[in-house]
């Protein structure tokens, strides 16, 4: 009974004549086979080939460095691996051509074939064009073992060593390659900033030529509504006036337009500037409610002049008639006599009480010689219109 191991193939030879049978096949398993034969064994799984100064892992045998010279003639050390594989259905002429030595045979063919093929490119493309060289080794491995009908299955390049001299050499050139390579691309970003900040000042020139655009349009907006507000209110006023000298005017001097039904002043009768102006201050008068009496001054006059607005206010609302004689005899003004001190401010009292004034320093003044001073007449101003308002 013989037993055949795991990850194992086989094939069977007479121990007696040294007959081997190459075509029948035997995978793991037990087997009655008798005492006179026996199994020849070959590994099924991945088989490694190491050239390297590293002691590889258990199963591998361990080979010195693949050394070489690249096309330049500088001389080379490679760190090579490589996978093969024996496929069950080639054991057989593999132990017909090479019995069990087959590996030695191996690594002798593939040292040579990859030495020669580092002759092929110089030694910076392994770095460089790392790709295209293993592909070129690669290819020398699987047409040495296709000859030898095992499948290459795997090639990698993991170590490449030169000359001390040409190391340090290589340093100091790839240090220099790489400052270059850092200053172009400390000048790439030095520019990118700079069109960064132009781009930037363009935009926050644009964007204060915009704000000033806008403000000086809002200026516009604003200054050209508040102009038509004021000339609104302007035409709005002289468009009251215009009607006050239309419509205020003696009944007697009011003109009707047969096509429209209403009446009008007639243009002798109608107000003129000065009366306007006197109109309008009586109609203020009238809405004024703060205080009874009123200091205006009166161009012409050396002395500010008291006005009776609660008086005003009855004339305005029509309380009196022009037939009726304003009180004025009973009401005086007292002003302060040009005589006395300027120090003191003038005075307003009831004129009506004789005994009081009758012993005063002061001098009295009648409204009527106001009036008259004005050129106010509060029957002809009354009689004009003002009581209709």
């Amino acid at each position: 009974m013989t037993q055949l191991g795991q990850f194992k193939y086989g094939i069977m030879r007479n121990k007696i004549t040294g007959y081997v049978d190459l075509d029948q096949h035997f995978e793991p398993g037990r087997y009655w086979i008798g005492f006179w034969q026996e199994i020849v064994e070959f590994p099924s799984p991945l088989q490694t080939i190491e050239f390297s100064e590293e002691k590889p892992e258990e199963g591998v045998q361990h080979l010195t460095v693949l050394r070489s010279r690249d096309k330049d003639g500088k001389q080379v050390s490679l760190d090579i691996s490589i996978q093969y594989r024996l496929p069950k259905a080639n054991i057989g002429l593999i132990y017909k051509d090479m019995l069990l030595a087959y590996e030695d045979i191996f690594i002798a063919e593939l040292r040579d074939q990859l030495a020669k093929a580092a002759n092929l490119y110089a030694i910076e493309d392994t770095w460089q064009n790392y790709e295209s060289v293993v592909d070129l080794m690669r290819l020398r491995c699987e047409a040495i073992l296709k000859k030898r009908h095992v499948q290459c299955w795997g090639l990698q390049l993991w170590g490449v060593g030169l000359t001390k001299r040409y190391e340090t050499k290589l340093i100091e050139t790839q240090v220099k390659k790489q400052a270059q390579r850092t200053a172009i691309a400390t000048k790439i970003q030095a520019s990118v900033r700079a069109t960064t900040r132009v781009l930037l000042a363009e935009y926050k020139k644009n964007v204060t030529i915009l704000r000033a655009a806008g403000d000086a349009n809002a200026y516009k907006i604003t200054q050209l509504a508040y102009a038509n507000a004021r000339a609104n209110l302007v035409s709005a006023q002289a468009k009251a006036l215009q009607i006050i000298r239309d419509h205020v005017c003696p009944a007697f001097a009011r003109v009707g337009d047969n096509g429209t039904g209403i009446a009008t002043c007639h243009q002798s009768h109608a107000m003129e500037g000065k009366q306007l102006v006197a109109y309008q201050n009586q109609v203020l008068l009238k809405n004024l409610k703060s205080t009874h009496v009123n200091l205006p001054m009166p161009a012409g006059l050396k002395r500010p002049m008291a006005a009776d607005i609660e008086a005003s206010r009855k004339i305005m609302k029509g309380e009196t008639t022009p037939a009726r004689r304003l009180k004025l005899s009973k009401r005086r003004l007292t002003l302060h006599d040009s005589r006395d001190s300027d120090a003191q401010s003038p005075s307003v009292g009831n004129i009506g009480d004789a005994s009081e004034n009758a012993h005063s320093p002061n001098r009295l003044l009648d409204m009527d010689t106001l009036g008259e001073q004005l050129g106010y007449d509060p029957e002809r101003d009354v009689s004009l219109g003002f009581h209709e308002l």
